[in-house]
Parts: C-alpha cells; sequence; structure tokens
C-alpha cells in the first residue's frame, strides 16, 4: 500500500471490521497499490467476509486495472477530439453560410449582367437560327438565376439571416417553372414531364416552397 493511504487504512480497516459485508473498498475513488520497486498502478478492491466456525476472515480482491484506466482515457482524449472536429466544421459551415448570404449581391450580378445583354441582342438580332440560340441562352440564364437563389436562400436559412414571409399564392406558377427548368432534363432520358393545371392556393413563402 502506498504510504499516504497507511494512516488512514488503519481507521478504514477497523470500521469494516464492527461492520463486515460484501462491498467494494473506496467506491468512487482513486485507490493505488505499490508494487515492490516502489512504482504505483491503479486497483479495485472488493472486500468479502468468509466465515470459518466462530471467526470471520476477510478476502480482499484486489484488481490491476492499469489497462483499463489507459482505455478510458483514451476515449476522453478520442470524444473531446470528435467534439473540437464537430464544432470546427460547425463553425466552417456556419462561415459558409455567413460568406454566402454577405456575397448574394456580388453573385447575383453577373446573371444581371447577362441577362440584360441577352435582352439587348434579342431587339437588334434578326437571324431567326441567333434568335432561336438567345431564346435558349435567356432560358439557361433563368435556370441558372433560380437555382443560385435557391442555393443562397438555404445559406441564409442556416445562417439565420433570411425570415420566411409567408402569403397566399396559386402554385400553378411554382409548377410551371419548375416544368421549364427540368423538362429538358426529362426529355434528355427519354421521359415527358407533364405538370397538370391547377388553380389551387397555398399559404407559405414562394420563394422558400420553391
Amino acid at each position: 500500500m502506498p504510504e499516504r493511504y497507511r494512516g488512514r487504512h488503519i481507521g478504514h480497516r477497523e470500521q469494516y471490521v464492527n461492520n463486515i459485508r460484501i462491498r467494494p473498498m473506496g467506491a468512487g475513488l482513486e485507490l493505488y497499490g505499490r508494487r515492490k520497486d516502489g512504482t504505483q498502478f491503479p486497483v479495485e478492491i472488493s472486500l468479502s467476509p468468509i466465515e470459518e466456525g466462530d471467526h470471520v476472515l476477510v478476502a480482499a480482491a484486489i484488481r490491476d486495472v492499469t489497462d483499463r484506466k489507459r482505455v478510458q482515457a483514451e476515449l476522453v482524449v478520442a470524444r473531446e477530439s470528435a467534439e473540437q472536429a464537430r464544432e470546427i466544421a460547425d463553425r466552417a459551415n456556419m462561415g459558409k453560410s455567413r460568406f454566402l448570404a454577405t456575397a448574394s449581391h456580388d453573385l447575383r450580378q453577373p446573371l444581371q449582367t447577362l441577362s440584360l445583354l441577352n435582352g439587348t441582342l434579342r431587339r437588334v438580332v434578326r437571324d431567326p437560327d441567333a434568335t432561336d440560340a438567345l431564346s435558349q441562352q435567356e432560358q439557361a440564364i433563368g435556370a441558372m438565376s433560380r437555382l443560385l437563389n435557391a442555393l443562397l436562400d438555404i445559406s441564409k436559412l442556416e445562417s439565420g439571416a433570411i425570415k420566411p414571409e409567408p402569403t397566399d399564392f396559386t402554385v400553378a406558377a411554382l409548377f410551371e417553372e419548375l416544368r421549364s427548368d427540368f423538362a429538358s432534363v426529362a426529355a434528355n432520358k427519354g421521359l415527358n414531364l407533364r405538370i397538370e393545371p391547377c388553380t389551387d392556393c397555398v399559404h407559405s413563402d414562394p420563394s422558400l416552397v420553391e
């Protein structure tokens, strides 16, 4: 027994003799044993009474728990590392969301410029093939704009920078925009995307629903 425990141990032993029962020793405490070379190691001790005639002996089971303590310490370090990594990832994600929310104007401006240039060209170009190409370009710019807006809206939601603005609106126009965006994707896969006409209304934020 390490020297720092010896003085108290006599009192503990006498208390146990006066109330003998099966119990772990030092429950909730850090107990240590000492080897012959003086090194110390963590132990668990349990006490069990053994009746022999008129006498009662006490068997003490002493277990070296060095390996278990080491594994527990490694688990604590691993758990703390995982929590730190999760916090770093959360901060990075929030930073990304804040960046996108803040940079939304700078990201939208090039698309707005393309849209204006497309409109100018459509007014001055008369060649049918060029007009058809400009029409397809306009659709592509519109699709890019809607996708960018959706991305920025999601980022604003994550960063808490956007608040939903519910209103009553018909879903027909929203479905038609989606049909326009994805009809060509469906056609490339040999599918026909069809939207059934309807006059139903909903109460929500149109942009977020889209």
